[in-house]
Formats: structure tokens, C-alpha cells, sequence
């Protein structure tokens, strides 16, 4: 693994090029010497990191001091990973990002191996995407739940009408028949999931305060 003085070199050249395309990346500070860094580990682990880039913004700031996530008119999502042979590598996830759309997008880091992108686009309307190392990268609907230590993703299905699951960058799929049912709400379905703190999978009536059953762990069928 490369020292951390030359992987702010890499860093550097990358933020450099993307300056000069007049490109801002948040929240990355390369202005202090690496030695006076201390904090680079907070934004990359092993080198993997992933950000939003406002590339054309309404505001009459200049990119690298506009800090109001609305003022930003066009950005792109880009993601920085260190290779297994040493190269950092820059990749854009997501281009074209609209101003109607660029404050409903964020980011979370779920683990050093993953981030998870959420796009809203009004009530009930969205997207869910897993980004990893490398090309993995894993797409959900608006109703999306996770658990980052068993690494399993639940989704509800429009099609099959009930919720299912999937692990982590997998094309493996469970049905959870049990969650079957629609509702004549706008929401559209009859049950929400969500994952409890010890990894179950807590189904609720829509709109309910309690949970109607809990269901193990998806994913561990499938291990």
C-alpha cells in the first residue's frame, strides 16, 4: 500500500484536475500540508470514498466556497478507490444530476466497503443504490431497508406484490410470501419492513406503530 505522503499526491492531482475543470469536491481539504493532515483517514479508509461533485452551481460564490447544497444547477456523483496494485482510481457512479434532484440525493457510509446512494423524487418516490469496491454497485426501489451487519437488503416488489431480499451486491433474491399484500393507499403496499438492531426483519401493518410479526434474517438462508 502506498504511504499516505504519495496517495496525497495522487489525491492532489485528482483535486487539481478536477479544480481546473471547475469542478468542486466536498467535503475533501487537500490546502494543508500531508504531514498537518491527521484527519485524511476520516474521509478514506484503504482509499475508498465516495462524494458529490457540483459541477455548475446558480450561486454567485465560487464552487470551492459555496457550501448550499441548493445552489448547485448540474453534479455528478464520483467515487475513488485504491486498486489492489497500488493506483488510485477516480469513477463517476451517477452523472447528470439535476438541480431538482441534486439536494434530494445522499450519501452514507454504511462500512469501508460500501455506501449507500438515496435519490428522492417526491412521497413515495425514489431510488436506493448499494455502491462497492470495484463494479459493485446494487439497485433497490423507494422501500428499502438494510442491515449492514449481516450485509442483507430487503426491498418491497411491485410486481410479485410482497417484500424480498437480497444480500449485499448478490443476484440472489428471497421471497417473503408472508409479506404479500397490497393497499389502495398511494404508497401502494400493505405491509413496511424493517431490519431491528439484532438483524431480524420486523414486518408492520402500513402506517401501524408496532410491529404485526418478525421474521429471521433473510439472508440467512441463503448462507
Amino acid at each position: 500500500m502506498p504511504s499516505v505522503s504519495l496517495f496525497f499526491k495522487r489525491l492532489l492531482f485528482i483535486s487539481s484536475s478536477l479544480l481546473c475543470a471547475n469542478v468542486w469536491a466536498s467535503p475533501i481539504n487537500t490546502s494543508n500540508h500531508p504531514e498537518n493532515s491527521p484527519s485524511l483517514n476520516d474521509y478514506f479508509d484503504d482509499v475508498f470514498y465516495v462524494g458529490k461533485i457540483c459541477r455548475e452551481s446558480s450561486s454567485d460564490m465560487p464552487l470551492n466556497e459555496s457550501h448550499d447544497d441548493t445552489n448547485c444547477e448540474d453534479g455528478y456523483v464520483l467515487k475513488i478507490e485504491q486498486l489492489d496494485y497500488g493506483e488510485v482510481q477516480q469513477s463517476i457512479v451517477m452523472d447528470d444530476i439535476p438541480s431538482t434532484l441534486w439536494h434530494r440525493t445522499t450519501l452514507n457510509k454504511l462500512d469501508n466497503h460500501t455506501y449507500l446512494m438515496r435519490m428522492s423524487c417526491g412521497s413515495y418516490c425514489g431510488a436506493n443504490t448499494l455502491i462497492g469496491r470495484g463494479d459493485q454497485q446494487q439497485d433497490f426501489d423507494w422501500w428499502f431497508t438494510y442491515d449492514v451487519d449481516s450485509r442483507c437488503a430487503a426491498e418491497f416488489d411491485h410486481d410479485k406484490m410482497m417484500w424480498v431480499a437480497r444480500p449485499f451486491f448478490s443476484d440472489k433474491t428471497i421471497d417473503l410470501p408472508k409479506t404479500f399484500g397490497q393497499s389502495d393507499t398511494a404508497a401502494g403496499l400493505k405491509y413496511t419492513a424493517e431490519f431491528t438492531n439484532d438483524g431480524h426483519l420486523a414486518i408492520s401493518e402500513f402506517m401501524a406503530n408496532q410491529p404485526k410479526f418478525i421474521l429471521p434474517n433473510p439472508c440467512q438462508a441463503i448462507q
